[in-house]
């Protein structure tokens, strides 16, 4: 995906002078690295699997809860989150998912599209009349809310909520929005961007409502502007989402429509997004009030660091910002291999009725099939092995207890000659790779070669020792646990220096 923000940018020219924008306008942009993609959705199935995956960007807390606790018991939750992969830290800490692409291949198998971030606006849009200059009120501590309905599989261009959903096709030109999938015949060079549009206006009493839907209201226009109705007078900021994917990787424009969303939507209609809010409300209240947090002053948006009571907040978005994860994948969804069916209970539906409603957690097959995942321990430090980030080394030096993030987590695959790659599940399959020179090891490669070739070798009491093709050395962990090497020679004895335990992550309590 080529400079999506210019796109973006260019967008947000054309939206402006249609819409009649009011102050204030922000954008919140979230790493193109998932803070978690899997079947949890804490909204519509807390402490269970959720219907279908989802990519989950925000607050690092974000996680299954549990169906007894309340609205502000997971707000305030939220609000211990050691970080999140959004740009403003610290006071905004809310979650923010929507279901997974994948890409279907002629023989029916499927790939996650796996590249694109997420872009967050907070717009202030009025009415007209006695709502013209509305006083717009923060999201309340323990509010949410969704947009969309997964199961639709229609468009009815009298219905508000069903404008709400939009895509765009970026790099081509014309480029017209459109209600569903435009990537039958149009090649999005530039990616796709996925968009949905929340409901603007409250009841003033409900931080939440069975449906996640009726506490809410759009204006009684359109999606993204207008009066509100009189159930629902409160006037909350206009939450829009822009998720971005790197369709440019895999063929389409040929005159077929190959995506389709996690939920099983072929034709895109049944695109959602969820809001979990984590915001300070007092500092959300504030940026509402400020001037300078007018789209003139904020370069539309662009320029969060000029709206005066979040610029001390606003942190860089790159990958890997923000890797502490609360929960591991517990089944095989597709990041890091081809899968014969969406997870869950997720057949492919077109365009015509509404899509069947059925759930189901994944088989004991399917979770079997996540046993090329594995976390490995080391016997001499007795802490896991981890890779913090992109282009680090690989360290034993984690924690003593229960891995409970992505970054201890490894894929294997088979390698000719009874070797294996050595994959980390939360950065792409960034593989080990050993220099062959200096015998370090990086978690920087995106393909497998000699270099990335290791071989696992079974030892007494459940351990194993790790060899390296390039190297032809065992892999060793440091004494200090910073580093794990290919260090010990193939002929020489293993130390516990050079053992280690391997497991299969299970989730923990809420997934064993």
């Amino acid at each position: 995906m080529r400079n999506v923000i210019t796109i973006a940018l260019s967008f947000l020219v054309l939206l402006f002078a249609s819409s009649g924008l009011c102050a204030p306008l922000i954008k919140v942009f979230c790493s193109g690295t998932p803070l978690y993609r899997g079947r949890v959705d804490s909204l519509i199935a807390p402490g269970n699997y959720s219907g279908h995956v989802h990519k989950v960007a925000g607050g690092s807390n974000f996680g299954p809860a549990l169906a007894s606790q309340t609205p502000i018991q997971v707000y305030n939750d939220m609000l211990q989150s050691a970080c999140t992969t959004c740009s403003i830290g610290t006071v905004d800490l809310s979650a923010y998912w929507h279901p997974d692409l994948y890409y279907q291949w002629p023989n029916g198998s499927l790939s996650v599209v796996p590249k694109g971030g997420l872009t967050i606006y907070y717009l202030a849009r009025a009415g007209s009349g006695a709502q013209a200059n509305p006083k717009w009120t923060a999201f309340p501590a323990g509010f949410r809310m969704i947009s969309g309905n997964p199961f639709r599989r229609t468009y009815n261009d009298s219905s508000i909520a069903d404008r709400a959903i939009s895509f765009a096709c970026l790099g081509t030109s014309p480029n017209p929005e459109t209600p569903g999938f435009p990537t039958a015949t149009r090649f999005c060079n530039n990616g796709l961007r996925m968009q949905v549009h929340f409901p603007q206006c409250w009841n003033g009493r409900d931080l939440d409502s069975p449906s996640h839907t009726t506490h809410v209201a759009f204006p009684i226009e359109r999606p993204d502007g207008g009066n509100c109705p009189a159930t629902h007078p409160i006037r909350l900021p206009n939450l829009f989402f822009e998720a971005f994917y790197s369709v440019d990787q895999f063929p389409h424009g040929t005159g077929t429509q190959p995506f389709v969303l996690a939920n099983g939507d072929s034709t895109g209609y049944g695109f959602h997004g969820d809001f979990l809010n984590g915001w300070v409300v007092d500092v959300l209240q504030q940026v509402l009030n400020s001037s300078s947090c007018d789209a003139t002053n904020t370069n539309n948006g662009n320029d969060v660091k000029a709206c005066t009571p979040v610029s001390k907040y606003v942190q860089a978005t790159p990958d890997g910002l923000c890797t502490v994860r609360k929960i591991p994948l517990t089944e095989n969804v597709g990041v890091n291999n081809v899968i014969s069916k969406l997870p869950g209970c997720n057949p492919i539906t077109g365009a015509g009725a509404a899509a069947p409603i059925c759930a189901s957690p994944p088989s004991a097959t399917e979770k079997a099939s996540v046993a090329v995942r594995f976390h490995l321990k080391s016997v001499l430090t007795g802490k896991y092995v981890t890779c913090p980030a992109l282009n680090t080394r690989p360290a034993s030096a984690n924690i003593s207890g229960p891995a409970l993030t992505y970054n201890e987590v490894f894929v294997a695959r088979a390698y000719p000659g009874d070797f294996s790659s050595v994959a980390t599940d939360g950065f792409n399959l960034n593989f080990w790779s050993a220099s062959g020179t200096n015998s370090a090891i990086m978690c920087n490669r995106g393909s497998a070669s000699d270099w990335e070739a290791f071989r696992f070798v079974a030892q007494p009491n459940g351990r194993v020792a790790i060899l390296s093709k390039r190297d032809m050395k065992w892999v060793t962990a440091s004494a200090d646990g910073s580093t794990i090497s290919p260090t010990l020679a193939q002929t020489a004895t293993l130390t516990t220096a050079a053992l280690f335990e391997q497991s299969i992550p299970t989730g923990g309590s809420v997934f064993a």
